[in-house]
């Protein structure tokens, strides 16, 4: 199950020639990139257009996880970024909180909004790395860092941070022994935000994410505690 999720995430049936996927990450602006990534199915579930990783049964640990933090951490102002196609945040209870939902997709913010907007909830049409981004207490950036170069973790880190949140929630593979560059795209690899060039310090707590034999962790941090990635 989870090697076939693995493999259904990595690639698309409609992205399986060799050499598209990279030709489409190469050549198309980010944007379109993963416009073209949802077109496609490209991360391989039928249950939603962001991927196997947003399926329900992957988002159990992380669903439960996060009124239990809003709570702890009194979060009141949560910005998701990026939010996806909202398949499993829909579950989790949002009560108190002001959430935004930030995507580079535009078809997907429109579709968002139209199905899920209330008061309350809201979602945004953003380029992470150098949009204004709201200000919030805490933010998440789940399954987005492992599809992107190292400089454009690099600004989106910087970005994040000009929204005065406290705190930062985002994936995690800490058994992962190198970190590997790659132009952003569609495809994927771990990230140990411990080693280089990352050089975080111990999370301050983490939960485990997605299907049980895939090594993810939603880890949490003080931004104020990160280093500038430097490269």
């Amino acid at each position: 199950m989870v090697e076939r999720s693995l493999r259904q995430r990595a690639k698309g049936a409609a992205l399986r020639l060799p050499g598209i996927e990279k030709l489409v990450s190469l050549t198309l602006p980010r944007a379109q990139v993963f416009q073209v990534a949802y077109a496609a199915q490209a991360w391989g579930s039928a249950e939603s257009g962001s991927g196997v990783g947003s399926e329900l049964a992957a988002t159990e640990n992380v669903s439960a996880y996060l009124p239990e933090l809003f709570r702890r951490l009194e979060v009141s102002r949560f910005l998701d970024a990026p939010c996806g196609d909202w398949n499993w945040m829909r579950r989790v209870d949002l009560a108190g909180i002001d959430y935004v939902g930030a995507d580079v997709v535009g078809s997907v913010v429109a579709g968002n909004a139209q199905k899920y907007a209330r008061p309350g909830v809201r979602f945004i049409h953003v380029d992470l790395t150098k949009d204004p981004l709201p200000a919030v207490d805490l933010i998440m950036c789940r399954d987005c860092w492992v599809h992107l170069s190292f400089s454009d973790m690099a600004a989106m880190l910087k970005n994040f941070r000009r929204t005065g949140a406290t705190w930062l929630l985002v994936s995690h593979t800490p058994g992962h022994d190198k970190n590997e560059s790659k132009a952003t795209g569609i495809g994927w690899r771990h990230l140990n935000l411990n080693l280089s060039p990352f050089g975080f310090p111990p999370k301050l707590e983490s939960r485990k994410d997605h299907y049980p034999d895939v090594p993810f962790e939603i880890a949490l941090w003080r931004l104020a505690d990160l280093p500038d990635i430097e490269l």
